[in-house]
Parts: structure tokens; sequence; C-alpha cells
């Protein structure tokens, strides 16, 4: 294997290794909440390298994501500097509608709100699930690496499974920082994820991209099912759902 090999993973390494370098400096200075900063901060920088830079106004809808990690960001920090329970609440009505505005196509007229406003009203209401299912055990990190094999079984064009891929390598260093995910990382995990699950669907809509979308869902929700009997099984059983919408992704892109 050769180094060009690698090129296109630079985002997902920096990713990688930034958000554990973050984990470990923000959380030695201010604890967990601190440590979920670095979800933002490597995401950002992970799409970046990606994508191949940042653009201020953006046209193409995979170059929204840097400028709404960089939002995530700052959401993250003031979250972790005032940790007060009143304020999580409208900064994620803040994420949800501004990011949901901005991926729509930040739309000023009213024949273009009225065109956005599907995707927009959809967004909205998806990042304060994922915000509040996150918060379990590994289940954000699952939800995200959910997403990105089911984006590559569903060979989705453009980079949207490699930006999953980055945005999981941004969550996985939470780890260390608690069981749970940080509620600033999961401040900023929700509208990233949730653009990442519209992208495609957006861009392409084939049956295999509306598949792929649901997985993160899948791993979120399907734990309710299982109730307490899930137990210490609880990531075996999360890697079991994410496989299905995997496979089924797959299969719809070669027979649909």
């Amino acid at each position: 294997m050769s180094l060009d090999s690698l090129a296109p993973y630079e985002g997902a390494l920096l990713a990688l290794l930034l958000g554990f370098g973050l984990v470990a400096l923000l959380g030695a200075r201010g604890g967990a909440g601190w440590a979920g900063l670095a979800l933002p901060l490597a995401a950002l920088a992970g799409a970046v390298v990606t994508l191949g830079g940042i653009s201020a106004s953006p046209r193409q809808l995979p170059e929204r994501l840097p400028l709404l990690a960089a939002g995530a960001a700052v959401a993250a920090l003031l979250l972790a500097a005032l940790p007060r329970t009143w304020l999580a609440l409208p900064l994620l009505l803040v994420l949800a509608l501004a990011g949901g505005w901005w991926v729509a196509g930040a739309p000023l007229w009213p024949e273009d709100i009225r065109r956005a406003a599907p995707v927009w009203i959809v967004l909205a209401l998806l990042v304060p699930l994922l915000y509040r299912e996150a918060a379990g055990p590994w289940r954000g990190q699952m939800a995200v690496l959910a997403l990105a094999a089911a984006l590559w079984a569903a060979a989705t064009p453009g980079p949207w499974w490699l930006l999953a891929l980055v945005l999981a390598a941004a969550a996985l260093p939470l780890l260390l920082a608690g069981t749970a995910m940080a509620e600033p990382g999961r401040l900023a995990l929700a509208p990233l994820l949730a653009v990442l699950m519209a992208a495609p669907v957006l861009a392409r809509g084939a049956p295999a991209d509306w598949i792929a979308a649901t997985a993160p869902l899948v791993v979120l929700l399907g734990p309710h099912l299982a109730g307490r009997r899930a137990g210490w099984r609880a990531p075996a059983l999360l890697a079991l759902l994410a496989a299905v919408p995997a496979g089924l992704a797959w299969a719809a892109a070669r027979w649909l």
C-alpha cells in the first residue's frame, strides 16, 4: 500500500488524531464537558482536508458542512464554558433552525423559503431527536459509523461517506472522556449527523440513499425495542443494528 492510497482518508486520519489530542488536552483541563469540544474542532479540520478547502459562500452541498461544523463548535464552546441546563435547549434550537436553513440553501426570498421548507422542517426536527438519543454509551459513535458504512454500501456518489467517516473519527475519541458522550459533543454531533443523513438524499435520492439515511435512526432507536434486557450486550447489539441498513443499502444499490 502506497501513501497515495491514503489520500482520500487523510481527513478522517487527521480528525482521529486531532480528536484524541484535544480530548486528552481539554479533558485534563476541564473535564468531559470541555472534552466534547474535540468533536466539532476535529470534524471541522477533517472536513476541510477532505474537501480541499473551505468556501465563505458555498454553492455545492458538501461545501456547507465546514461552516456548519464551525457554528457547532461555537455552540459547544458556549455550553462548555457556561454549563447550565437551561442553555442547552436554546443552543440546540438555534443549531436545528440555522443548520436546516443553511443546508436547505440559505433561502431568503419567500418563494425560495417555500421550496426549501420541507428540508428545513425535517432537519429542524431531526436534530433534537439525534441529540437526545445519542446520550447513551457508544450510541452516538455507532450511529455515525452505521451511516458511514451504509453510505459506502450504497455507493453514494460524492464525498458523503468520506465526510461521514470524518465525523465518526472525530466522535470516537470522546469515548476517552466517559462512557456517555459529553453534552457539548452531542450538541455538535446532532446537526452534523443530520446533515450527512439528509444530504445524499437531496443530492441523488436513490433508494439506496434513503435506506442509508435511516442507519443512525435504526441504531439509536433500535435498543428501545430490546429494553433493559440488552445490558452488557449493548455494543454488540448496536453493531448488529448497524449492519441491517448497510446490507439493505448494498442490495438496493445493485438491484434497484
